[in-house]
């Protein structure tokens, strides 16, 4: 497998275990929903088990209001360390964008399920 391929795979490794791990606390700081880490209590607070709404946009809109999100964390953050990757050359810092670019992408995301159903908590009001 030459070096480029290797690369792309680290890219892409980054932003899954990045997108696994990090997405319920970032929808709990971006919807102020409870949602905390896996190993933790995960959605176990989550406001979508309440009765009364709001309900999260993310959990209460089943597989798919969970797994459209998850691949636009993927999706986006691997673009972006592959574009700094291809801008760079620099590994290490492709690497790195990878990982930090999480907030960006999902303050995107989160901006644009706000309107779509909209939701009365962002972390911007």
């Amino acid at each position: 497998m030459s070096a480029r391929k290797k690369h792309v795979l680290i890219l892409l490794s980054a932003a899954i275990v990045t997108a696994s791990v990090f997405m319920p606390p970032v929808c709990n700081l971006l919807f102020k929903c409870g949602c905390s880490y896996l190993w933790t209590t995960a959605a176990q607070h989550c406001n979508v088990h309440h009765s009364l709404p709001p309900h999260c946009p993310w959990c209460s809109h089943g597989n798919v209001g969970y797994y459209a999100p998850f691949i636009g964390f993927i999706l986006g953050q691997f673009l972006a360390g592959f574009l700094t990757l291809r801008l760079t050359g620099n590994l290490l810092l492709a690497a790195a964008v990878t990982v930090l670019s999480m907030l960006v992408v999902g303050l995107f995301m989160a901006y644009v399920t706000v309107h779509i159903v909209d939701y009365p908590h962002f972390v911007f009001y």
